[in-house]
């Protein structure tokens, strides 16, 4: 692919430098005070320039044409890439329940490293699952408030900025699944050494969670329009869950 390039590329190039060379080289011939082509001489000329500049372009057109493929091929090698991910993980404990949470509960699954004591890899797995479901729940917010518009939250009359965004998105999705995280899922295993790892889902019901939201949000003092945000977080909430499910179904 990358050798396909490099040929394209290459011709593209001499022949781009053969019919610059050679227009220079027209022009200064006829600046010159040398024999003068005669009109027949000069169409042919023309004709001759015409062809190195129609080669060039077919040129750039099949470099063009093989950008495309090369792009379609990474984006199918892409999507390849996470089916495998996503078969991987929903052969991990407590993996599926994290992904089929329902449509009215958001899911994070944390794994531990193995441990030689297992309360050691319960509270390795609680973190984790913790920060994963948190993680994706500060994407929420954000996401939310980007579509909610730009400008459109504001704090004593200000428009909030990105890092202002990313401290609030945080303060309140940490409030958020403190409160309102609730295990489903727990299991611990041992590998060949004898070393203890667990597995851990953690589920939050999203409409509490969007609400907890808006509140905490009030808290902050920031001016905004309430439903819109709610929308807002809503529609970025069933997205992100309709492409999970776009990806399971597509096994």
């Amino acid at each position: 692919m990358n050798k396909t390039k490099f040929a394209l590329l290459a011709a593209s190039l001499s022949l781009a430098m053969a019919f610059t060379f050679g227009c220079a080289g027209n022009k200064a011939q006829t600046s010159t005070s040398g024999p003068q082509l005669s009109p027949e001489e000069q169409e042919i000329q023309k004709l001759q320039n015409q062809a190195k500049l129609d080669s060039v372009k077919r040129a750039l057109e099949l470099q063009r044409l093989q950008q495309e493929r090369d792009f379609e091929e990474q984006k199918a090698e892409l999507a390849k890439t996470r089916k495998t991910e996503d078969v991987q993980m929903r052969s991990i404990p407590c993996a599926s329940a994290a992904n089929d949470a329902g449509k009215d509960y958001w899911g994070g699954l944390g794994v531990s490293t193995p441990k030689p004591q297992h309360q050691l890899a319960i509270d390795e797995a609680n973190m984790n699952s913790v920060n994963d479901i948190s993680q994706r729940f500060v994407g929420v917010i954000k996401n939310a408030s980007e579509r909610y518009g730009k400008g459109g939250i504001t704090k004593d009359g200000k428009p909030i900025d990105q890092s202002a965004l990313e401290r609030i998105s945080r303060t309140v999705s940490e409030k958020v699944v403190n409160k309102f995280a609730q295990r489903t899922c727990m299991e611990i295993g041992t590998n060949q050494q004898g070393m203890y790892i667990a597995y851990q889902t953690l589920i939050i019901p999203i409409k509490d969670a969007v609400e907890a939201t808006v509140s905490e949000m009030d808290v902050m003092k920031l001016d905004y329009d309430r439903k819109k945000f709610r929308d807002s977080m809503n529609e970025e909430i069933a997205n992100q869950k309709k492409d999970a499910e776009n990806i399971r179904n597509s096994q």
